[in-house]
């Protein structure tokens, strides 16, 4: 837990890009998925040699030169993407946003690359390595914003879309062909588009575990979100987390929310009253849940204690509420007003 935000222009391009969590994706995510790109370009040229080798020893030799050239071609156009892609991952300069954008570009041509190559029988089967691009690649890449789910849709028209050119100026393609064509792209770009949407909100559920802490139980919630109990790992006193669930992260205000949170955060960590709990620590997970760590104070809250008392004596209200204005004060002087008080 080491996400400290001290840079309030950074910290509102994080809160920026993270609303609404159903379009965007965080830091963290965008990290992972490059080093998965990554990963994809190293594979993806290796399977396209073995392929080709196979392809010319068995089935290419029979065919027109014309079509080994184009089959070659298309083969070395498809490789250069993911050499090229490759050298885009692994230059520093390049932010894991851009990166992630110029995935989607690359997503779009890879498949294009694929499409335009001869295609498998799509009136028995229907399944290409185009299909099998699109319903795998969002597992790698999130389709996160309008530019990732146009991407993801546009890779998976990319064989209907080659089939159709074939059967305007090469030759007829039965309708059906055509047809059943489209029928398994739709099918692949929703499959493609519901995995990712799984994976997401699995990644934003609401988390086990918080760096170092291990939640144990919920014991609140409130406006700004929810408080848990939490373990450390290695330290033997528990903690309290506060941190803003995903379908508040959802909302049209979440913005503003987080911006509160974010500032909740800080002052109430330079406060020094006696009667003012301890902050320990704050910041964001890398699935995107903002967080602060507070001390955890075990035993009965006002409220349990009026329950079972029904009624105090004037003195002991009296230093109740003078603990309570101490604090309170000092968080007016600095700034903060609690907007809940009851």
């Amino acid at each position: 837990m080491h996400s400290h935000e001290h840079d309030s222009t950074a910290n509102d391009a994080i809160l920026s890009r993270f609303v609404p969590a159903g379009l965007r994706i965080s830091p963290g995510i965008a990290r992972t998925a490059r080093s998965r790109l990554g990963i994809l370009t190293l594979i993806l040229p290796a399977l396209s040699v073995v392929g080709y080798s196979i392809a010319y020893f068995t089935e290419l030799r029979e065919v027109s030169i014309v079509d080994q050239q184009l089959r070659f071609a298309l083969g070395l156009f498809g490789i250069t993407l993911d050499l090229l892609m490759l050298g885009l991952v692994s230059w520093k300069k390049l932010q894991d946003r851009q990166v992630l954008e110029l995935g989607y570009v690359y997503e779009v041509l890879r498949a294009a690359s694929l499409s335009l190559a001869p295609l498998p029988d799509v009136g028995t089967a229907g399944i290409s390595w185009v299909l099998i691009l699109v319903v795998f690649f969002p597992t790698l890449l999130p389709p996160a914003g309008h530019l990732g789910r146009l991407a993801l849709i546009l890779a998976g028209l990319t064989q209907p879309m080659a089939l159709s050119a074939v059967h305007l100026f090469v030759q007829p393609i039965p309708f059906y062909q055509l047809l059943y064509s489209i029928y398994s792209a739709i099918t692949a770009i929703i499959l493609g588009l519901v995995g990712a949407d799984l994976i997401r909100r699995y990644q934003l559920d609401a988390p086990q575990e918080l760096g170092s802490y291990q939640l144990v139980e919920k014991v609140g919630s409130g406006g700004m979100g929810e408080v848990w109990k939490a373990a450390h790992r290695f330290l033997a006193r528990p903690a309290a987390i506060k941190l803003i669930p995903r379908d508040e992260k959802d909302s049209k205000s979440a913005r503003k929310k987080l911006r509160r949170f974010r500032r909740e955060a800080q002052v109430t960590a330079n406060l020094t009253s006696p009667h003012t709990v301890a902050v320990y620590d704050y910041g964001m997970t890398e699935s995107g849940v903002y967080y602060y760590v507070m001390e955890y104070l075990a035993g009965l809250d006002l409220q349990h204690l009026l329950k079972r008392e029904r009624s105090l004596p004037p003195s002991r209200a009296v230093q109740f509420i003078a603990q309570a204005c101490d604090s309170i004060g000092e968080a007016h002087q600095a700034g903060l007003i609690h907007r809940d008080l009851k």
